[in-house]
């Protein structure tokens, strides 16, 4: 419905995918042209979103671009997910269970090089699957040895569970997107994202202490 209401001034649709379509890839450097193999209910929506885009692109002969985002980070996502919950875990002195060694691998980016890419791709007027990652893997051991050092917490914090399976790796080939931008994107480093999401956090949680000071 939401479709078949755009007015006809309309002339591109940029729609936010996952890297999660792609499951637990055999090869973990990924291209768009690898099998997708969903595990995940969230996945298999993306994917039959997607596949109902390219069909309304197909029919509207209106471009559509389906941008599948890796692991993006930053101020502003407070979840479960690894980089905010390793944060709030340290600055509230509470320790950090990793799964097995640590060496899972993904494709981190910020938030800021997402919302410039994602623009710089609608002006294009691009039509097709474009993975949206940095290009370079982390594993999770090093991003949280990293807020270890950026918050100045202690490495007693950080744990490792070896009994269970270490999870699977995942990063993106942006060959494609560098070839979509016309040159190589200058990403935020690792380093600065981190320290730029800490510091949101450290904000963050200053404002709700005051907060429940004044109640």
């Amino acid at each position: 419905n939401l479709l078949k209401s755009l007015p006809s001034s309309v002339q591109h649709i940029s729609f936010s995918s996952s890297m999660v379509v792609y499951g637990v890839p055999k090869d973990a450097k990924v291209t768009e042209k690898t099998k997708i193999s969903p595990t995940k209910s969230y996945a298999f929506a993306k994917i039959a979103t997607e596949h109902y885009l390219q069909y309304f692109s197909r029919v509207n002969n209106l471009p559509v671009a389906i941008l599948r985002y890796s692991s993006v980070y930053g101020p502003n996502h407070m979840s479960k997910r690894l980089i905010p919950n390793v944060i709030q875990n340290l600055l509230n002195c509470k320790k950090i269970t990793l799964t097995g060694e640590g060496k899972a691998v993904r494709d981190y980016i910020f938030v800021d090089d997402v919302c410039h890419i994602t623009i710089k791709i609608m002006l294009e007027g691009y039509n097709g699957i474009l993975n949206i990652g940095s290009g370079s893997g982390t594993d999770i051991k090093t991003i949280c040895l990293k807020l270890l050092h950026i918050t100045k917490k202690s490495k007693s914090l950080l744990e490792f569970n070896k009994e269970k399976k270490e999870g699977y790796s995942l990063y993106y080939d942006i060959g494609k997107l560098n070839s979509v931008l016309n040159s190589p994107y200058k990403f935020t480093s690792i380093e600065d994202g981190l320290i730029k999401t800490v510091k949101w956090h450290k904000k963050l949680i200053g404002e709700n202490k005051n907060e429940n000071f004044t109640k």
